[in-house]
């Protein structure tokens, strides 16, 4: 396969260049190279231009990317595309001179494309702060109001990028580019540049995952520019407001599960570096836990993986908690204790907390967790969750997970306490009033309802898991809750709850067929 284009004027550049070995054998200036591809500069009619050359990337490449769900990449034809499309969305980028493509062999095949310079441009990386500064009159933009201009113009193509399902895979600050001069206008934009294209992938509609990966990347380039810019929390809400095009505020509640992916994927980047384990006030990423990602839960980078309530982010004692979770449990009441749990109830910063440990287990259990979350993880996300759907749940506090290598290690899930009694203990006291107890039936078979409504399953739903706070049923022990898409899988799991529910001893029988009436038919509803 031999894909050779060389438009006329190339021609005249490049008049002994006939073929696309004779583009390979060009000789220039090395700007960057690695085992599988170089860039080479050189000059041609008074012009300078780049030659990118891909050399075959050889099978082990090629089944890595496979392996990965990944297609890989072979040739320069993949970047060719993408300039094309990004030409076509009217996306200022580096305009193609000459391109060619040879060979069959998806391991040995030898492209390359020629482009030609971004002249009087500088990288966001290194000069942001030169294009910040540059003042062409008096009567040009401030500083700070250059900044908000800049900080629009990059979000609004961002967006432009993944709504006409196009993603980078490198979308750093430093392959973002931007004239020299500014906006040739007063209030006129900022006219940015997108480089290196060779990863870049088309679809009609980009995946949530390469959003995140791409706006991570972007807002881990922000955090550790060497310009010396501060990008502030005001700067992020902008940046959220010009990238969904609505308010911060809305734009968070609507979807705030896309943001925090993306804080928690660029902590996950930042941890990498040699002062990720200092202390969050000293460094950016206390601008990732003033974010207001969720309105309720934010992500903290210290002890692993944690996240902690927004409004408790600066209390010492759930610090002094997360910094050392056994000593302070070593001191509180023991609830319970088992093989794989340990719940002890504490006191902190004048609160009651409940410390949920789940121990960590080697062997199969270890290898399960590999490819999903911790359980403390699961019963945060539950918690907030069921707080969405409207079913009372112990307020989360925080949840912290530990790593061993690679494996999940011991983790902890932090709740408030709720005081109250069991339901199995309510229902064999007769000392209850009639009135009462209807209430609470009605009460539980609401729970039910809500669950139900929200196509949620409980997966553990014995009486020991239920707590009655002012007749009111309280939800414990979430790890094991789902949500299903599926309606039939929910039917099945939903029934299961009821007659997990249903089957309690201490349930007096009428009470157990009128439940019955009342709860089956709804599980085998079609929602």
């Amino acid at each position: 396969m031999t894909k050779f284009y060389v438009p006329p004027k190339a021609k005249k550049l490049f008049p002994e260049c006939r073929s696309v070995i004779d583009f390979l054998a060009i000789k220039g200036k090395v700007i960057k190279s690695s085992p599988r591809r170089c860039v080479l500069r050189v000059e041609r009619g008074g012009q300078e231009l780049f030659i990118k050359i891909h050399e075959g990337v050889g099978w082990r490449e090629i089944f890595k990317n496979l392996f990965n769900l990944r297609l890989p990449i072979v040739s320069a034809q993949t970047e060719y595309t993408a300039i094309r499309r990004l030409e076509a969305l009217g996306v200022a980028t580096m305009p193609v001179v000459a391109w060619g493509v040879q060979g069959w062999n998806p391991a040995r095949r030898r492209s390359f494309i020629v482009t030609r310079s971004l002249e009087r441009t500088v990288d966001l990386e290194h000069g942001l702060s030169d294009v910040l500064n540059q003042a062409l009159n008096p009567a040009s933009l401030s500083r700070a109001a250059r900044k908000r201009r800049l900080i629009h113009d990059v979000a609004s193509l961002t967006h432009r990028l993944h709504a006409h399902g196009v993603n980078h895979r490198d979308f750093y600050l430093c392959h973002l580019r931007v004239d020299r001069e500014g906006p040739t206008a007063m209030n006129g934009p900022f006219k940015l540049y997108v480089m290196d294209l060779h990863r870049a992938q088309l679809r009609r509609r980009t995946p949530r995952r390469w959003i995140v990966k791409d706006l991570s990347a972007l807002l881990y380039s922000m955090l550790l520019n060497p310009s010396a810019v501060a990008f502030t929390r005001r700067d992020g809400l902008r940046f959220i407001r010009a990238y969904t095009n609505m308010p911060w505020s809305h734009a968070v509640a609507k979807d705030a599960a896309l943001w925090c992916k993306v804080v928690s994927r660029t902590l996950h980047m930042l941890r990498r570096q040699p002062f990720g384990i200092l202390d969050a006030e000293r460094h950016a990423l206390q601008w990732l836990n003033d974010l207001p990602l969720t309105g309720s839960a934010y992500c903290l980078g210290r002890q692993g993986d944690a996240y902690i309530n927004a409004s408790l982010r600066q209390s010492s004692g759930l610090r002094n908690l997360l910094r050392s979770p056994d000593e302070i449990m070593a001191t509180g009441e023991v609830l319970k204790a088992d093989s794989t749990t340990t719940v002890v109830r504490v006191e902190a910063d004048m609160q009651q907390w409940v410390i949920k440990r789940y121990k960590w287990q080697g062997g199969w259990a270890a290898c399960r967790l590999l490819f999903r979350s911790s359980r403390s993880q699961r019963a945060w996300c539950n918690a907030h969750r069921l707080m969405r759907s409207g079913v009372e749940t112990p307020r989360p506090i925080a949840a912290l997970d530990r790593r061993i290598s690679w494996h999940h290690g011991a983790s902890y899930f932090i709740s408030e306490y709720v005081a109250g009694e069991r339901c199995r203990e309510y229902f064999e006291q007769p000392i209850h009033p009639m009135a009462s107890q209807a209430v609470v039936v009605e009460n539980l078979i609401g729970l039910f309802r809500r669950l139900g409504m929200a196509r949620l399953s409980h997966g553990d739903m014995k009486d020991t898991n239920i707590i009655l706070r002012n007749n009111r049923p309280v939800l414990l022990d979430l790890e094991a809750l789902r949500h299903h898409r599926s309606d039939w899988v929910w039917r099945w799991r939903f029934g299961r709850d009821v007659r997990r529910f249903l089957g309690n001893r201490w349930c007096d029988p009428e009470l157990v067929r009128y439940l019955s009436e009342q709860l089956l038919p709804y599980s085998t509803r079609k929602q």
